[in-house]
């Protein structure tokens, strides 16, 4: 995405790390202390096949988000398009 807007820079940083665990800590520097998490949203908005986790790191509990471009998602619009063309 060729902006300077806060989703475009989450959305690019994303993508430039496809398949790799990042930390929601970077997250928060990338695309903004208070919405991040609705960066995130955004992206899966515009079709970005995002995961997230949780795991406990020396006692602490870690979230991290993942891209990954081979990842797909069915939507209610995608099944009808589907229907439409067979």
């Amino acid at each position: 995405m060729k902006s300077n807007s806060l989703l475009a820079r989450v959305e690019d940083f994303l993508k430039a790390r496809d398949g790799q665990w990042v930390d929601a800590k970077l997250l928060m520097e990338v695309g903004g202390m208070f919405a991040w998490r609705t960066r995130v949203s955004d992206c899966r908005k515009l079709g970005m096949y995002i995961e997230n986790r949780q795991r406990s790191v020396n006692g602490y509990t870690c979230t991290e988000y993942r891209y990954t471009s081979g990842g797909f998602r069915l939507t209610s619009q995608d099944a009808t398009r589907r229907k439409s063309r067979s």
